[in-house]
């Protein structure tokens, strides 16, 4: 059950002081649900990703958890989930009250850091009232749009990209 297998040593990165953290609550066999998300979660702002954590750990869903804990960076209108390998990035969430929202072709982390924008995951304006037109870049490279990506939320005009090859089930039902 733990989280992974750190040595006993003082930690390095944020990350690691988690891992820590939690391994420690595993092996005392006090930990909660609400004591994870709170771990994990501790520098996002964003609830719906916490509530989607908390999901997957009821559901006990190792995949959703591990998709849901992975590096996530926020900027002022979204949430990004990247993989660092691929030096690509994913929507998870939006977190902007504006009414129209564009979805660049890149997440610039740092000068040195650039992701570039892939997919908009699932359920990741999900019941978003606020926002009533998305655009994308003429040049964007995203490629999949997951199921409910819109679901339920106030979208009124969006013209999906032409990179655009998957698109998931109930994307805007």
């Amino acid at each position: 059950k733990k989280i992974s297998n750190l040595s006993m040593h003082q930690p390095q990165t944020w990350k690691e002081k988690e891992n820590q953290q939690l391994n420690s609550l595993i092996e005392s066999n006090t930990i909660n649900n609400d004591e994870i998300i709170d771990i994990l979660f501790k520098k996002l702002p964003s609830s719906p990703l916490k509530n989607k954590l908390l999901a997957a750990i009821q559901e006990e869903n190792i995949e959703k958890i591990k998709f849901y804990t992975q590096d996530i960076f926020v900027d002022e209108d979204l949430v990004y989930i990247i993989n660092k390998d691929s030096r690509t990035a994913g929507v998870i969430s939006c977190q902007s009250q504006k009414r129209i929202i564009n979805i660049p072709v890149v997440f610039n982390f740092s000068f040195l850091s650039v992701f570039e924008i892939t997919v908009i995951h699932e359920e990741a304006f999900k019941k978003v009232k606020s926002i009533q037109k998305i655009t994308f870049s003429s040049n964007s490279i995203l490629n999949e749009i997951q199921n409910e990506a819109f679901y339920s939320s106030s979208i009124q005009s969006i013209v999906i990209p032409k990179s655009v090859k998957k698109i998931g089930d109930s994307v805007f039902a």
